[in-house]
């Protein structure tokens, strides 16, 4: 299960109340979806707009198997707020 992703030791993992109806209330625990790490890692390099060969991820022994699926919350994001 993803429950944070650091940059620079700040977890940048958060809601995306940039989306309209991701349909999660602040104190209802969030659904999730499976992803693979390779797919995820690409989900994770556009959204930091960071250029995977530039990528370092690092996962626990448990997850870093390439055909585990990893759990993700839905309507989270490692996005920079739009709202200023």
């Amino acid at each position: 299960m993803v429950d944070a992703v650091y940059v620079d030791a700040d977890n940048v993992l958060r809601r995306d109340e940039d989306v309209d109806g991701s349909g999660i209330s602040d104190d209802e625990e969030p659904k999730f979806y499976g992803i693979v790490p390779d797919q995820f890692n690409d989900k994770l390099s556009k959204e930091l707009v960071v250029p995977a060969r530039l990528l370092r991820i690092t996962y626990t022994p448990r997850a870093s198997g390439v055909s585990t699926k990893l759990k993700v919350p839905r309507g989270w994001t490692v996005r920079k707020s739009l709202s200023l």
